[in-house]
Formats: C-alpha cells, sequence, structure tokens
C-alpha cells in the first residue's frame, strides 16, 4: 500500500512539475481575407513538435482575439472543418459529445481582447475564456486533437503552421513580451459568467409583503413593552414588585407572540414544500431538454462535418494543376470560400488565403466552380445559405 501511495505521489509530482515547466513554443496570426483574426499560441515543456501531438505530456493552447468581433458560428466552423479534414472518422466518433460540446461553447460572440484558453495540464482539458471555466472534459486527449487542426496535415495555412512549430528564438521572445502585455476587459469576465450561470430569480412580492408586515409587528410589540415599561416606572416603590412582574410577563408574552408569528405555518410549509418540487421539476426539465439540444448538436455536427469531406473530395476532384506552374515547380495551398444554396448551386467562390501563386489560385477558383453543383444541404442543417472554406493543395510528387 505504502508503495502505491509513494507512486502515485510521485506521478502527481512528476505532472505537476511538467506543467509548471510550460514554455511558449510557437505563436502565429491567424488570417482570412488579408484581416487579423487571432492569435495562437501553443505552451509545452517540450520544444519538439511532434511530441506536442505524439507524446503525453501536458499542453496548453491559447487564442487572443485580435478581430472586433468572433461570432459563435465563426468559431464553430473554425474548428469544425479543421477537425473534419484532420481527424479520422473514427477519431471524431470516440470524442465527438466532447467536441461537439467545445465547438457550441460560445453563447455570444468573443470579442477583441477576449482570451481562450484549451489546456490539459491538470490530466483533464479545462476550456476557459478571460479565465471563466467553460467546460471541463475527463480526458486530455481533446487538446490534442484540436491542435491538429493548427499543425495537422490541412492546417489553417502552411505559413500558419511553420510559424507554430518553427518560431525563432528573437520572435519567440518578441512574441512573449506581446502576449504578457495583452490583457482581457475585466467587465467581461462578468458576461462570460453569465453564459455558465443561471439567472437568479427575483423573490415573490408577496414574500417582500409578507417580510415587511413583520418587521411592523414586530416594531409595535416593542412599542408596546416600551409604553409598558414606562407606565411601570411611574407607579409608587411599594408597588415596585408587583410592577416588575408585570413587565416581565409583558415580556414574555411578546417574545411567545413573535415566535408564533414567525413560525412557518402548516400552509407555509405547506407551500415550500411545493416550491421545492416544482425547484426539482425545472431542474429535471431543464437538465432533459439540454440531453436533447446536445443529442441534435451531435446530429447536425456529423452531418455537416460529413458534407463537408464530400464536396472536398467533389471540388479537389477538378483541379487541374496548370502547366506553367508545373515547369516552374510551383507549389501552396489556396484556400476558397465557397458560399451554396440549399439545392447544392453555388453562390459565389473566393479566395481567403492566397498560395502566393496567382496561377494555383485561378486553378483553384476554377475547381471550386467547376464542381458546382454540390450535394444539396441535409435537411437537419438549418439556414438558406451555407459557406464553407474548401483548401486546394498543389503539391508536385516526387518522381
Amino acid at each position: 500500500m505504502r508503495i502505491l501511495i509513494v507512486l502515485f505521489v510521485s506521478f502527481v509530482s512528476l505532472f505537476s512539475s511538467l506543467a509548471s515547466a510550460m514554455e511558449l513554443q510557437g505563436a502565429a496570426i491567424y488570417q482570412r481575407l488579408n484581416n487579423d483574426v487571432y492569435i495562437a499560441s501553443i505552451h509545452s515543456g517540450n520544444s519538439n513538435s511532434n511530441a506536442w501531438l505524439n507524446s503525453s505530456a501536458p499542453l496548453r493552447l491559447e487564442m487572443r482575439i485580435l478581430a472586433l468581433e468572433l461570432s459563435p458560428r465563426r468559431f464553430y466552423r473554425l474548428w469544425n472543418e479543421g477537425l473534419a479534414i484532420n481527424l479520422s472518422q473514427r477519431q471524431m466518433n470516440e470524442q465527438v459529445d466532447e467536441l461537439t460540446r467545445f465547438m457550441y461553447l460560445l453563447k455570444d460572440d468573443l470579442l477583441e481582447g477576449d482570451h481562450v484558453v484549451m489546456s490539459n495540464e491538470t490530466g483533464k482539458t479545462r476550456v476557459s475564456v478571460n479565465g471563466v471555466e467553460l467546460l471541463v472534459v475527463d480526458s486530455p486527449k481533446m487538446v490534442k486533437s484540436l491542435l491538429n487542426v493548427w499543425i495537422g496535415k490541412y492546417p489553417r495555412s502552411q505559413q500558419f503552421k511553420d510559424r507554430l512549430i518553427n518560431m525563432s528564438a528573437s520572435d519567440r521572445s518578441a512574441m512573449k513580451s506581446r502576449l504578457a502585455g495583452m490583457q482581457f476587459d475585466q467587465e467581461r469576465v462578468a458576461v462570460i459568467e453569465g453564459w455558465v450561470k443561471p439567472k437568479q430569480v427575483e423573490e415573490e412580492p408577496e414574500q417582500a409583503i409578507a417580510a415587511t408586515d413583520d418587521d411592523s409587528g414586530a416594531g409595535e410589540l416593542v412599542a408596546a413593552a416600551a409604553g409598558a415599561a414606562a407606565g411601570q416606572a411611574a407607579v409608587a416603590a411599594d408597588g415596585a414588585g408587583s410592577a416588575a412582574e408585570a413587565l416581565q410577563e409583558v415580556a414574555e408574552g411578546t417574545v411567545e407572540d413573535v415566535a408564533e408569528e414567525t413560525g412557518p405555518t402548516p400552509e407555509e410549509l405547506e407551500a415550500q414544500r411545493l416550491a421545492a418540487e416544482e425547484a426539482a421539476r425545472q431542474a429535471a426539465e431543464a437538465a432533459e431538454r439540454e440531453r436533447q439540444e446536445q443529442m441534435l448538436r451531435v446530429e447536425r455536427q456529423l452531418a455537416e462535418s460529413s458534407y463537408y469531406r464530400n464536396m472536398l473530395n467533389q471540388a479537389n476532384a477538378k483541379v487541374k494543376y496548370p502547366r506553367s506552374a508545373l515547369k516552374r515547380k510551383l507549389q501552396g495551398v489556396t484556400r476558397v470560400s465557397v458560399l451554396l444554396n440549399r439545392d447544392g448551386t453555388l453562390k459565389m467562390a473566393q479566395i481567403v488565403e492566397t498560395s502566393e501563386h496567382s496561377s494555383l489560385d485561378k486553378a483553384a477558383i476554377k475547381a471550386a466552380e467547376a464542381a458546382s453543383p454540390y450535394p444539396a444541404i441535409p435537411e437537419i442543417l438549418d439556414g438558406d445559405e451555407f459557406e464553407f472554406d474548401v483548401p486546394f493543395r498543389f503539391v508536385m510528387r516526387a518522381q
């Protein structure tokens, strides 16, 4: 038994020391349409990027919002699309409940300066916004799944990934200083807390009235006792004993009256019982609603992920590598925003992340357009228009 305790304490100490040694390893700014969206940073006790995904060492990911606002839908898409193309279907299915809760985490927009932390330093996955903990998952694996979106096979952009895993010492030092100087607005803390705390129920007017009546009644009793005491004080000395006894009787009667008036009546006890039953019923209904809503969120997430994978395959099947690019050995990734109608017809296609080569960017747009119409949007997804970011990878195979 002692050996087990020693081993457990040693493990906890080792885990704590690893967590305390967390250092900034890489950081990059994610941009969309040439606009800064957020700073992504990776914190670990290991500088080897392969270990971040493949070891059990603690890991912390952080997002510092640079855009004026980041909507819940945009937050969902940033993560859902990245997870859909970087995790296998089996990996998604294993964590679908936890990942869905994470992607639906926001109850309102994130604003410029907000700070999102995803960490497994305690052995569990914990997610917080501006220091307010919003999600706790028993397994630490979810953080590594999220990291795949940033540095997996299909990152937000290759440049974004390179800056995260190959940050120079001088750039790291400069970024440390920048991050240290970024503080979220303290007034936002109360807003974020409101996402997880139920609204306080105001007291019923009857309760306030009852309290007022009790207070005034007690005041009248005290005044009566004071009047009795004043009257008894004027009695002659030979009647002082009887006056004191009378005053004592008045005081005792007052205490008994107060006790009788402030004690719960059978009707009040019944009302309290009914109120407790109603509160329990409402809590059970709320829990059931949350369960049903989570089931629907999971179903929608799986449907959207499956649809996204299918449209990626359909779009990339239409890609034609430009001959001029092949001759010049140009490579890169172009990300195209595709806006679809419910029937799958293409409404608009535009480049949101360039490959830095115009010939490759043009080929990506042509492929996105040639693939239309895409499959109809699944019925379970609400809306008239749907936007997806489609990455096109132009990579020359080794001869």
